[in-house]
């Protein structure tokens, strides 16, 4: 076997540095370039998700707030209708009550003076009865 030539050695040696200088140059770098330009947008798309995620849920919670807000308000005017409407109901039936009970009051007015009235016709009446009557039981006049 033959000793290696300290010559193809070197030759050797500065191809292989050539041909790593120029794929280093021509492959190399520009594939770890691409490959750091896509790394560093998906931390840039990972964090704009983030974001869009965190102002989702922002947006969500302001709504849900808003919502609540919303109920609370709407509970507050169902109440104040309901209160309305049995102060409104309350002062109906106070009304009709006294007007009922002047109409009872004139009712009963009325009633006594006719009563009064026709007393002393009933008086006369019945006297007149109770003669025909004792007549008619005695068979004479009284």
């Amino acid at each position: 076997m033959q000793a290696p030539n300290l010559l193809h050695i070197l030759i050797q040696g500065i191809a292989f540095l050539a041909v790593y200088f120029a794929l280093s140059h021509f492959v190399f770098k520009p594939i770890l370039r691409v490959l750091a330009e896509r790394e560093k947008r998906m931390v840039g798309d990972r964090d704009e998700a983030r974001d869009l995620v965190s102002q989702t849920e922002e947006r969500i919670k302001e709504y849900e707030e808003k919502m609540y807000q919303a109920k609370t308000n709407a509970k507050e005017m169902k109440n104040n209708f309901l209160k309305e409407a049995l102060k409104k109901e309350r002062e109906i039936l106070g009304e009709a009550r006294e007007e009922s009970s002047k109409i009872i009051a004139k009712t009963r007015e009325k009633m006594l003076e006719e009563s009064k009235a026709i007393l002393p016709e009933l008086k006369r009446d019945s006297e007149q009865i109770a003669r025909k009557m004792a007549q008619m039981v005695l068979g004479r006049e009284v």
